[in-house]
C-alpha cells in the first residue's frame, strides 16, 4: 500500500508538472494556444486554467501541486522503506498532507463546476489522485493501528479532523484573499497601460478595431438597456441556453453595479438555435429561441431583466411549463405573457439580432 501511494503521488507530480506546462503557454502565446484537452465548451482545460481560479496570491495552483505530491511521495517512500525507524511519523504527516489534499482538490472542483462551470480534465485526474491516495492512506494507517506496539500512538481520527479543519480554514482564507470581486469588477479597475502590459497582442487588435456605427445605430434602435448613454456602449449579444454567456451576465451585471452612470449596456439577442437564427443549420442550444421570445415577452410588461437573470439560471430549462413558471415569479400578467408568446409578435425582433449579430 505505501509503495503504491508513493507512486500514485508521483503521478500526481506528473500530472501537476502537465498542468504548469499548459498553463506557462497560456501565459506565453494566449489566444495562439490550444491544449490537448480543450474539447468543447463544457470541458476545456484552457478554460479553467487561464481563469482568475488558476492562482493564489498571483501563484500558478499547479506549482503548489507539484511541491504537495513531491512531498507526499517523499513521505510515502520514508514509510514504506521504514528510513530511520520512522514509518509511523512519516505516515502519520503523510496522513496529514492527503487529508490537506482532498480538502483543496474539493475547493477548486467547486470552482471549476460551479464557478467557472467548465470542466478540466487534467486537474480531474489530480483529483483522482487525491482521493485514490485518501483510500490507500485510510488502508494503511488502519493496518499501522492494528499492528502498532505498545506506547506508539498512531494517528487518530481527531487529529485528521483537526487537520482537515484546519486545511479548510487556510483555504477559506486564501480564497477570499485571491478571489476577485468579480472579473468585471478587476478589469474595469485596469488602466490601459496595465491592459496593455497584460495582453499586448489583445490590446492592439482592439484599439485597432473601427466602431461600427450602423450596427450601433441598429442595436440602440430597440435593444433592452441599462445604465446612462454614456462615453462607453456595450452592445452584448447573447444566448440563454450558453453558459459563457451566463458568467457573462453576471459580470456586466457587477461592472453596472460599479460604473452604472458611466456605461450603457444594450442586450441583443443570438440563441444558437436554427429556430429563429439564420447562421445556424442545426439547434446548438434547443429552446434558446423560445427563451429569447419569453425575455422579449416578459420586457413588453418592462420585467426584461429579472426574466433574463432566471433564464440564465435555468440551466437550459426552456419548456413552456417553466417559462410560465418563470413568468409567474416575476409577477407578469400569465394571460398576456401567454398571447405574446403564442402569437410569436417578438420573433422577428430576435431573428433581426441574429442578423446584425452575424454582419457584425
Amino acid at each position: 500500500m505505501l509503495a503504491a501511494a508513493a507512486l500514485l503521488s508521483i503521478a500526481g507530480v506528473a500530472i501537476a508538472l502537465k498542468i504548469a506546462d499548459i498553463h506557462h503557454n497560456i501565459e506565453a502565446l494566449g489566444a495562439r494556444y490550444t491544449s490537448f484537452c480543450n474539447l468543447n465548451s463544457s470541458i476545456n482545460c484552457d478554460a479553467v486554467l487561464s481563469s482568475s481560479f488558476a492562482k493564489i496570491a498571483g501563484i500558478p495552483v499547479a506549482y503548489a501541486a507539484i511541491a504537495a505530491y513531491l512531498l507526499l511521495a517523499a513521505l510515502f517512500a520514508a514509510a514504506w522503506r521504514d528510513i530511520g525507524g520512522r514509518r509511523r511519523q512519516a505516515l502519520n504527516l503523510a496522513a496529514l498532507g492527503v487529508v490537506g489534499s482532498l480538502v483543496f482538490s474539493a475547493y477548486m472542483a467547486f470552482i471549476s463546476l460551479f464557478v467557472i462551470e467548465t470542466l478540466c480534465l487534467m486537474c480531474m485526474s489530480l483529483y483522482a489522485v487525491a482521493l485514490l491516495l485518501a483510500g490507500l492512506t485510510a488502508m494503511a494507517l488502519r493496518a499501522q493501528a492494528s499492528g502498532a506496539r505498545a506506547g506508539e500512538a498512531p494517528i487518530g481520527r481527531r487529529q485528521l479532523a483537526v487537520a482537515a479543519v484546519a486545511m479548510l480554514a487556510a483555504t477559506t482564507t486564501l480564497a477570499w484573499v485571491s478571489w476577485p470581486e468579480n472579473l468585471a469588477v478587476k478589469q474595469a479597475m485596469m488602466s490601459l497601460d496595465e491592459i496593455r502590459e497584460a495582453d499586448p497582442e489583445f490590446f492592439r487588435w482592439y484599439t485597432s478595431l473601427e466602431i461600427n456605427h450602423k450596427a450601433l445605430a441598429a442595436a440602440r434602435s430597440s435593444a433592452p438597456r441599462q445604465g446612462n448613454p454614456a462615453a462607453v456602449t456595450i452592445v452584448e449579444f447573447s444566448d440563454f441556453g450558453c453558459s459563457h454567456c451566463k458568467r457573462n451576465y453576471f459580470l456586466m451585471k457587477a461592472l453596472l453595479e460599479r460604473r452604472g452612470s458611466q456605461i450603457e449596456i444594450l442586450h441583443k439577442h443570438f440563441p444558437l438555435d436554427s429556430a429563429c437564427n439564420e447562421v445556424l443549420t442545426y439547434a446548438m442550444h434547443p429552446g434558446a429561441c423560445r427563451a429569447a421570445e419569453a425575455a422579449e415577452c416578459a420586457r413588453a410588461q418592462g420585467r426584461y431583466d429579472p426574466m433574463a437573470e432566471r433564464l440564465f439560471a435555468s440551466d437550459g430549462r426552456f419548456f413552456d411549463a417553466n417559462l410560465f413558471k418563470l413568468a409567474d415569479e416575476i409577477g407578469l400578467d400569465r394571460a398576456a405573457f401567454k398571447q405574446c408568446l403564442d402569437s410569436h409578435t417578438t420573433l422577428p425582433r430576435i431573428v433581426e439580432d441574429c442578423r446584425l449579430g452575424a454582419e457584425l
